[in-house]
């Protein structure tokens, strides 16, 4: 897994074949998310079945509010072999911070 700051997040998601994954609310997701982001909820009794019919070859990006929930998000991921993973540090907080762009809705 790699850590990343904003501005190598916003580097790396623009290679298309990134999946962007947002783990907050759809709550937290309605009121800002980046452009593209598949939503699933970590909180949601769901989490781990939706997470279990991902393509553990493809190359995931993930994120939340502050980098707690992508955190087991992303733990997640890794035990089910899922290795290619890009986590922002900080979530969504830290990259609005630095003037992201985020999309509402």
């Amino acid at each position: 897994m790699n850590q990343m700051t904003p501005a190598q997040f916003a580097e790396a998601i623009e290679n298309p074949d990134i999946i962007v994954l947002d783990v907050r609310t759809p709550q937290e997701y309605e009121s800002a998310h980046i452009d593209g982001a598949i939503l699933i909820d970590i909180q949601n009794p769901d989490f781990a079945q939706r997470i279990s019919v991902l393509d553990k070859s493809a190359h995931y990006a993930v994120y939340c509010r502050s980098g707690n929930r992508s955190s087991y998000a992303c733990q997640d991921l890794l035990d089910l072999g899922i290795t290619n993973i890009d986590h922002l540090e900080h979530g969504i907080m830290a990259w609005i911070d630095k003037n992201y762009p985020v999309n509402q809705g």
